[in-house]
């Protein structure tokens, strides 16, 4: 019922969302720095980077854990790059500081390449010993995600939409 509620002659999601705009927009990019940081580098990433713990893993069971991380950064990409019927905040920043956009457009891609190029299987990169390259990998991935979700802060502040995270 997604599309339900985006039909502009209905009481719905999409009448509140354009009765307060600022806040609407705020709620986005709280929505992907969150994602981002507390969930994607901390909770999903950083609790097995520090615990070492298999059974902490995100997706222990099915062991679709980066799947899952590729998925998650994939959604945060299209709804901060959008797509040419729907543009994302991408075309919202650029008009405000092009410069910060691109930093962020470059920080998705260096996300993507971290998370790409973290050893398989991802259980055992979770083990990997303390200074090896593994380890050093993941934690170049985890300090990525984290980097995109801090620039997601800056983003919404200069474009006039300040929001608040934890740790943010």
């Amino acid at each position: 019922h997604v599309t339900g509620q985006w039909k502009s002659e209905e009481s719905n999601h999409r009448q509140a969302f354009l009765k307060t705009p600022k806040k609407s927009i705020q709620g986005i990019w709280t929505g992907i720095a969150m994602l981002a940081g507390d969930e994607m580098a901390g909770e999903r990433m950083g609790v097995v980077f520090e615990t070492k713990d298999q059974e902490d893993e995100q997706s222990c069971f099915s062991d679709h854990s980066l799947q899952d991380l590729n998925d998650n950064l994939k959604g945060i990409m299209k709804i901060y790059i959008g797509e040419e019927k729907a543009p994302g905040l991408s075309h919202f920043l650029a008009s405000h500081n092009p410069t910060l956009d691109q930093q962020i457009l470059q920080q998705l891609q260096n996300s993507f390449q971290g998370l790409k190029e973290l050893p398989k299987p991802y259980d055992q990169l979770i083990i990997a010993a303390k200074d090896s390259p593994e380890h050093e990998a993941f934690e170049k991935a985890i300090n990525n995600i984290f980097a995109l979700s801090d620039l997601f802060v800056q983003a919404a502040k200069q474009s006039g939409t300040p929001i608040s995270i934890k740790g943010g």
